[in-house]
């Protein structure tokens, strides 16, 4: 039936190619072998595309000789380079099916898109050869990893392109005797790209040879492209994009060169432009803002630009304007496509002229506007949902029928979710997407629109505007603000400018948010979901509208401000009026189910401060308390709290020795113990012992009045923390009064911590874990749950019969929770789960989710230097795998520890920390303290990690080699010291073998002594005699005739790992 409101592309100008894409970029290859290919405007690479030819035809052969088939899909997780199409042409000559991916993917983004195409064989940039390994390790149906860069760096789990060539093609092979292989054009898949992602998680979206060949068809097309010989084009955009790799396979089947950028930096961007004399520019709208409005383009010459083309998200009128004065070019063509479409549908013509019109359709296709509510073909200039028809409409989604279906209409148009509307004269424009309209008071309220209007404010360099939930509108619009460099404007001066060219509807009435950066996609898109849910976590924390999310300098990394007052007095004076405020409040015993009021707390813990004063202790002296969990614990803690006297907090299970070395640190005046522990101190001289038992007995005649001394909480010290350090010894972390205030601060914040009237601190109090935890309580005034020693069915049933809402976990938990037949015998509360202390994986979360029935698994990261918290997932944005984002109040950025550099987005480096929550040092060893901070006063945390484009980050690895056993840290130098003391033994070295249940065990690689018989039992033995529970060998010994050392000396840990990951049981 014949449909007047159905616009139709021209006919084609030549016809299109039946021979597959790589039969007709062989040809072109070989026809322009002498011209240049590509060139890397950083190093300078060239590649001729003879070069092209030759890689190619041996990457092809290689294929066929490792038994790819056409059933067969290879991947390219990579930058921009000069390398990443030879996979892809190969892949095209045979007939296997190309699946590009973005590089920046985090781990659980990068295992969502393989787990779409399954590839055989991924290729990688060494950038991204890290994470990619990892992901093969589950993905089963993967191969091989391939690595791009041209080097002979050699790659743990993946091997370079050099080495699969020579190993797999003839080095001397006659390319020009090759031929591609023939495909059925119309149906066989050519490749699958990523949808844009920005309403959800991305899906393969799967291309014919045929839908590719109709593009290239149009990139010939003198109506719509300057086909001039000599043409050179900026290869800027993603490649891994289907507007980038669509645009550069149209280039090289044109025999056109491509001058090529793998990062944007804007006098870069400019320099290659001038530079390499550039004719033609395809962009997207971010960068044509930025053209409009930096002052830099006066610097360069740009006359060399014919031709500017924008694509991915609509552009505005004035911006259009503004780039055509500037660069004096008569036209800055818009078009239209998306990525279901292979490209764009809608073109202006090279002789049309019409500002912020995307065009008309391209020859092939169809396309109508269509009301959503009654399904009817629109008329001129009336407002629908644009839909699509034609030879470049993709063959649907890659495994996924559902969405396939749901994408089409019942009649075979392609529904493309954006609302659009045409003019008289059959021209197109793009109005927003129709997931992403406003609803305000019935009213509808384009984005876009909006958005434009903010661009062309002098203060704004760009923003984005989104809907805020509200109970009587519906929606209020809310523009996201990102200021120019040095300005001052405020959100009122912003919301008036609006409001004096829209009708009221359309103004701000959710308000201005002020952001360091729009978040968007690797095109350009704005992620609108993610200011939605910046939106959420900023209503449900009461934050100030006018406040800044984060901000970023010079790659620096800002928390959000922190909300309400720091408390300026001591923690003693805090927790002193809680326990007067409380005074019913208790501390219970779930082990035996007693338990002390806060009032009796609050007379004893006054009862030990009067004693210690007149013992004529004071501010800077120390005491020492070794005990496990007990409601005698916190008794001199808060009276050195009271006092300014410094707390050193022992771990109870430490042997003779580590006893020792701690005491020989803080120099306690006074030691406080248990009975239990009390046998390991007894026969020591010159130090005052009480057991906290029987202290009852000793302080009963003192007062149980004491008013808490004033002193300056910054600098005053309140307890000492110790932490494994990379040497292997124990050091002694000065946290301050002040370190814990702001930490207290944090605690409060419910999306950053959970919140609880019941605190079940599951960990030791002497940890700085349970130390916090434990305090947050007694100044929330909140009841205090814990075990003397860990259970699994007491922790269970405390869980169930306490009803306990939030948990705070370590790994080990999580495990236990995930797999233990006993939790199913059990009805929880539980609405939130925070794990700290290792990485998790999803599978882990997802399941303690599943079986505990909560709300929210998330995960954080601090570390005992750092007062505990660092990083940690709001409730609102949680992200799988990811530790979290930069606390309130706190600093962090990622550092290449070799250079010193800061990195940037997706650059593995180790974390560094500045704020509050740092503390002063380690007791006693200045050298320690000054190589535990960089000259400019940033922590070093030892750890590895990166951060994503959401600024989320995501732990790798130690940068030294401490283990984590069940949330302990673990020295091997300490172990191996040990193990070289034993009269048997002549070397020795220690790692850490992955374990589920207690994330990593020690395990020792021995040396034996030769003609000595020595057993790995007895070696075993020899270390759990000398040294705590968590330190003990409990992944075994292993014998070998000599340990792998590099030339001078050093023990060569990876080689070791690799020997337990090859054979455990070695």
């Amino acid at each position: 039936m014949f449909d007047r409101n159905v616009h139709q592309g021209p006919n084609f100008h030549a016809p299109v190619s039946t021979d597959s894409l790589g039969i007709q970029l062989y040809d072109n290859f070989v026809n322009n072998a002498k011209k240049t290919a590509m060139v890397d405007a950083i190093s300078g690479k060239t590649v001729s595309y003879q070069d092209f030819l030759e890689v190619t035809c041996r990457l092809a052969q290689a294929f066929n000789r490792i038994g790819l088939t056409q059933d067969d899909i290879v991947s390219i997780c990579s930058e921009n380079s000069c390398n990443f199409f030879y996979p892809v042409i190969a892949a095209f000559y045979n007939g296997i099916t190309v699946a590009p991916i973005n590089f920046n993917y985090i781990s659980t983004e990068l295992l969502h898109v393989l787990g779409i195409s399954k590839p055989k064989v991924l290729f990688c940039s060494k950038n991204s050869v890290r994470k990619c390994v990892e992901a093969k390790a589950h993905c089963q149906w993967m191969k091989r990893i391939i690595v791009l860069d041209d080097s002979d760096e050699v790659y743990e789990g993946a091997e370079t392109l050099k080495r699969f060539l020579d190993e797999n093609s003839d080095k001397y092979l006659d390319e020009y005797s090759f031929r591609p292989k023939v495909v059925d054009t119309l149906t066989h898949p050519a490749c699958i790209l990523c949808s844009s992602g920005t309403t959800g998680l991305p899906k393969g979206v799967v291309l014919s040879h045929d839908n590719i060949s109709i593009r290239m068809c149009h990139a010939t097309d003198p109506r719509y492209e300057n086909v001039k010989p000599g043409i050179t084009q900026l290869g800027f955009l993603p490649f891994f994009h289907g507007y980038g790799f669509i645009t550069i396979l149209s280039c090289l089947a044109m025999g056109q060169k491509v001058v090529m950028l793998n990062k944007f930096e804007e006098k870069l961007f400019l320099k290659t432009i001038q530079d390499h004399r550039i004719d033609s520019l395809m962009l997207v709208p971010p960068l044509l803002l930025f053209l409009s409005k930096t002052p830099l383009l006066n610097n360069y010459d740009l006359s060399c630009v014919q031709e500017i083309t924008t694509g991915a998200a609509p552009l505005g009128k004035e911006i259009e304007q503004d780039v055509k004065n500037r660069f004096k070019v008569s036209r800055v063509r818009q078009a239209y496509g998306l990525t279901e479409a292979t490209l764009a549908v809608l073109m202006m013509p090279r002789r049309d002229n019409k500002n912020g019109c995307c065009g008309k359709p391209v020859p092939g296709m169809s396309l109508k506007i269509v009301d959503k509510e009654t399904g009817k073909s629109l008329g001129p200039n009336k407002v629908g949902e644009l839909q699509v028809k034609g030879g470049m409409v993709m063959l649907g989604y890659y495994g996924n029928p559902a969405a396939t279906a749901q994408t089409f209409s019942k009649d075979g148009w392609l529904l493309t979710g954006d609302l659009c509307y045409y003019d008289e004269d059959g021209y197109f424009y793009v109005v927003d997407r129709l997931k992403e309209l406003i609803k305000y008071k019935g009213f509808q309220v384009a984005p876009a629109e909006l958005e434009d209007l903010l661009f062309t404010h002098p203060k704004i360099l760009d923003a984005a505007v989104v809907g805020l939930p509200d109970e009587k509108a519906g929606e209020l619009p809310v523009a996201f603000v990102v200021k120019q460099h040095g300005v001052h404007v405020t959100d009122e001066e912003i919301k008036t400018f609006i409001a004096k060219q829209v009708s009221h509807p359309k103004r701000l009435h959710g308000g201005v948010r002020f952001i360091e950066k729009i978040p968007k996609n690797a095109s350009g898109k704005i992620l609108r979901r993610e200011l939605r849910e910046l939106l959420k976590q900023k209503t449900k924390s009461k934050l100030s509208r006018n406040a800044e999310i984060f901000t970023m300098d010079d790659r620096i990394i800002h928390g959000p401000e922190i909300t309400g007052e720091l408390a300026k007095i001591s923690v003693g004076q805090q927790i002193w009026k809680s326990l007067k405020a409380h005074p019913n409040q208790k501390i219970i015993n779930v082990t035996d189910k007693s338990c002390i009021s806060f009032a009796d707390l609050h007379n004893s813990s006054c009862k030990i401060a009067n004693f210690l004063v007149a013992l004529g202790l004071g501010r800077g002296d120390v005491i020492t308390i070794c005990s496990e969990n007990s409601l005698h614990f916190h008794k001199p803690l808060l009276a050195s709290f009271y006092t300014g006297i410094v707390a050193s907090l022992i771990n109870h299970t430490y042997v003779k020795d580590e006893l020792q070395h701690a005491l020989n640190i803080a120099k306690p005046k006074i030691l406080f113990c248990s009975r239990l522990t009390f046998p390991k101190f007894q026969k020591l001289q010159n130090l005052k012992l009480f057991v906290l038992e029987d202290l009852y007995d000793v302080v009963q005649e003192y007062s149980g009045n004491f008013n808490p001394v004033d002193f300056d909480s910054a600098d005053t010290t309140a307890a000492i923390v110790y932490s494994s350090g990379t040497t292997g010894v124990s050091k002694g972390v000065m946290v301050t009064h002040a370190n814990i205030n702001f930490v207290l601060n944090s605690m409060v914040n419910p999306s950053y911590m959970p919140l609880d009237e019941q605190n079940f601190v599951v960990v030791p109090f002497y940890h700085v874990y349970g130390l916090i935890f434990s305090i947050s309580a007694l100044v929330e005034g909140n009841i205090v749950l814990f075990m003397e020693k860990f259970q699994e069915k007491l922790y269970l049933e405390t869980l169930a019969n306490y009803k306990i809402k939030s948990i705070s976990a370590v790994p080990s938990l999580m495990v236990l929770l995930a797999k233990s037949p006993a939790v199913d015998q059990y009805k929880f509360s539980i609405e939130e789960v925070l794990s700290s202390s290792a990485p998790l994986s999803k599978t882990l979360e997802d399941e303690v989710k599943r079986r505990l029935k909560a709300k929210v698994v998330r995960q954080a990261y601090g570390l005992t230097e750092a007062t505990l918290g660092v990083l940690s997932t709001p409730k609102e944005r949680t992200k799988s795998g990811s530790c979290g984002v930069v606390m309130p109040g706190i600093s962090v950025k990622i550092r290449d520890p070799r250079t010193g550099k800061t990195l940037g987005t997706n650059e593995i480096g180790e974390i560094c920390v500045k704020g509050m929550n740092v503390t002063k040092g380690y007791y006693g060893n200045e050298r320690a303290t000054r190589d535990a901070f960089t000259k400019d006063g940033w922590l070093l945390t030892g750890d590895m990690a990166y951060y994503d484009e959401d600024k989320y980050f995501y732990l790798v690895d130690r940068l030294k080699d401490l283990i984590k056993y069940k949330g302990f840290q673990v020295a091997p130098s300490e172990l191996e010291g040990l193990l070289l003391r034993h009269p048997k033994i002549v070397d020795a070295g220690v790692v850490g073998l992955n374990n589920f249940l207690a994330g990593e065990v020690p395990v020792a690689f021995v040396v034996k002594k030769p003609g000595s018989e020595l057993t790995s039992q007895e070696v075993v033995e020899y270390v759990k005699n000398n040294i705590s529970v968590a330190k003990q060998l409990h992944g075994g010994v292993k014998f070998l005739e000599a340990l792998p050392k590099n030339a001078s000396g050093k023990l060569l840990r990876k080689d070791l790992r690799q020997m337990l990951k090859m054979n455990p049981k070695l």
